[in-house]
């Protein structure tokens, strides 16, 4: 597979949707972590004012990841708790 220089554009609608300029379909903040997993620079720019909003989800996403990981541990925990 050849290297993209380029980072790949995703452009955030008004509606707050977020669209992959490369397939021409919409992505979610999963599709965008995996992106990145795989080692893909990812660019999102707002559609109507042209702001750069990629520190924005990125953050958005490292918070809702760590929430989710808490939620786990402290579910494991609260079951530990009611085996004992």
């Amino acid at each position: 597979m050849a290297e993209t220089t380029q980072p790949l554009l995703i452009k955030r609608y008004a509606s707050r949707r977020l669209y992959n300029t490369e397939t021409s379909d919409y992505v979610t903040l999963e599709d965008i972590a995996r992106f990145i997993r795989e080692g893909r620079e990812v660019q999102i720019v707002d559609l109507k004012s042209g702001d750069d909003l990629t520190r924005q989800y990125l953050l958005q996403r490292q918070h809702s990841y760590f929430n989710w990981s808490k939620e786990i541990k402290d579910g494991r925990e609260e079951n530990r708790r009611n085996h004992l």
